[in-house]
């Protein structure tokens, strides 16, 4: 299987040591997921985020800290959004 290094902001560096080597990994772009399987990798490679973050999602605490509204938070650090109920 064709390796894609990357570079600190998650751009794909193709590159390879023969032309038929950089072919193979550059047709690999082309690779499309499902929705499905998306969520299996995400799944797969999820990070324990640990104290504060594992504390912070408890929904008692949630409701404490954030109050009512806290339902109504859209999470923008990620590339597609996600509100409180998805997380929680």
């Amino acid at each position: 299987m064709p390796s894609v290094a990357l570079a600190c902001l998650g751009v794909p560096i193709v590159s390879g040591t023969k032309p038929e080597h950089l072919a193979e990994k550059l047709a690999s772009t082309g690779v499309r997921l499902d929705a499905d399987a998306v969520k299996r990798m995400d799944a797969a490679s999820a990070v324990p985020l640990g104290f504060p973050h594992d504390f912070l999602r408890e929904p008692l605490i949630t409701r404490n800290v954030l109050g009512d509204r806290w339902t109504d938070i859209v999470d923008r650090r990620s590339t597609y959004r996600r509100t409180a109920h998805d997380v929680l």
